[in-house]
């Protein structure tokens, strides 16, 4: 069984497997390397194809997904009621911005902390203008209750 912690997009990558070596991977925006730190052999894997040929509303039903399907209940709650508020009228570069928050960075409780101010916002993200609403939609100063996920409408 294998324990790991993701330290950000562009950091590192630690899993410590019982009784085996200890891999760490960097990540950069072409390929992630692998690197076995006591065997050292280097294993190369390749990022998921960019969607370049995915309509808006293609992207938004998988962005609409994406929200719901966080990891943590929390970030469910926080993306989904976003989602469900906002995804309809976001345009080509806000679903990227959008896109770039919910698929560049893989520890859901990292998020959790930039969503609620908790901690710093990475350097990729200071500039989102999406991740600087949602920041702010997470504050929630109106306290709209959002206790549950809004329904799905199937069309």
């Amino acid at each position: 069984m294998a324990m790991t912690r993701f330290l950000g997009v562009q950091g590192l990558l630690s899993r410590t497997f019982l009784g085996t070596s200890v891999a760490r991977v960097t990540s950069t925006p072409v390929q992630v390397q692998c690197v076995r730190m006591m065997s050292e052999q280097n294993i190369t894997i390749t990022p998921p194809k960019e969607k370049k040929d995915e309509d808006k509303e293609t992207m938004r039903k998988r962005l609409l997904y994406q929200s719901r399907k966080r990891g943590i209940r929390e970030n469910d709650l926080i993306f989904s009621t976003y989602a469900s508020k906002y995804l309809d009228t976001m345009q080509g570069d806000e679903l990227k911005a959008y896109d770039v928050i919910l698929n560049d960075h893989d520890n859901e409780w990292d998020m959790f902390y930039w969503l609620t101010g908790q901690s710093p916002l990475p350097e990729y993200l200071e500039q989102n203008k999406v991740m600087q609403e949602l920041v702010e939609y997470t504050r929630n100063r109106s306290k709209e209750v959002r206790v549950s996920m809004p329904p799905l409408n199937h069309e």
